[in-house]
């Protein structure tokens, strides 16, 4: 059971397309389907239902899990030796958006460390208009970025997802709800992304899709969780975050965060620039994955995936 193997099973599970896991992978479709299908024959079972979409069949589901904590430990090994051999002190600039993994930011953190013992680790804020921009920009080496992330160039693994909230001013007659649904939220403006982020990002963020693809009536954009504060205090608008961001992000007393009940979830992404193999790199991403499963442990209302 070759190292090569398990990485191009994980990625025809993830892809859900063998043509997709070739181009990810710059490997024939040919070579893929080899390798998954030598795989099968050594564990004695198909992994793969192989339909339009390719599925795991169920000894697939529990085998997944194991071989990607294969992969991501190795690649921990191999980045922390590689680190002990090298002289001298790399660093490491992680960006993190909207308060980061939230409550997986010190098990990532004390990972790192572990993993990358002679790496030094640089964080830097990042605001509404450096997501995605900043990792293609090569102004921090890696991220934490919210989903949806859909740049091509990056390559990321999703921590958790949560439920969303409204963000709104706490003595408006949508504040002082139990819960909302998008109905309740229909003539709204919105505030909370940027014109610089992607136009899968901004729609995300804007509830277009589960508005039928209309954008909102109103739209406010804002540089920073800050100025989205002031745009729901001074200008009667609301934001839609995941719930995990609110609790590690201060916003004024006089906005109130209530569950929005209908809406697609978010979460943090560990986010890297797509074929990039250097050691302190591939060391987070692991890191980053193996931290992600204790998430349904640490983190309140975990959305399962």
């Amino acid at each position: 059971m070759d190292f090569r193997s398990l990485q191009v099973f994980l990625t025809v599970a993830e892809e859900g397309s063998f043509a997709a896991a070739a181009r990810r992978l710059s490997l024939s479709r040919s070579t893929v389907t080899e390798r998954v299908g030598a795989l099968e024959r050594e564990v004695g079972t198909a992994l793969l239902v192989r339909l339009p979409d390719v599925e795991l069949t169920a000894a697939g589901l529990v085998f997944f899990p194991h071989a990607r904590a294969i992969i991501d430990e190795l690649a921990a090994t191999t980045a922390a030796m590689a680190a002990l051999r090298r002289p001298g002190q790399d660093v490491l600039r992680i960006g993190l958006f909207a308060g980061g993994a939230a409550e997986l930011n010190a098990p990532l953190f004390l990972g790192l460390r572990r993993a990358l013992p002679r790496t030094r680790i640089s964080l830097v804020d990042l605001s509404l208009s450096d997501n995605e921009t900043a990792i293609v920009d090569r102004r921090v080496d890696v991220a934490v970025l919210r989903s949806p992330v859909t740049d091509p160039r990056l390559e990321g693994a999703i921590l958790f997802e949560t439920g969303r909230i409204v963000m709104v001013a706490a003595d408006s007659e949508l504040g002082r709800a139990p819960s909302l649904t998008l109905a309740d939220l229909e003539t709204a403006t919105l505030t909370g992304t940027n014109p610089s982020m992607s136009r899968e990002f901004q729609r995300f963020f804007l509830l277009v899709e589960e508005r039928g693809g209309e954008p909102p009536h109103v739209y406010l954009p804002a540089g920073s969780l800050q100025e989205s504060a002031m745009n729901i205090l001074t200008a009667h608008a609301i934001a839609v975050p995941s719930a995990d961001a609110l609790r590690v992000f201060p916003v004024p007393r006089q906005v109130a965060s209530v569950p929005l009940v209908d809406a697609t979830p978010s979460g943090p992404i560990a986010v890297c620039r797509a074929g990039d193999r250097r050691y302190a790199v591939r060391a987070f991403m692991a890191v980053a994955r193996q931290v992600a499963q204790a998430a349904p442990w640490l983190v309140p209302d975990t959305v399962a995936r």
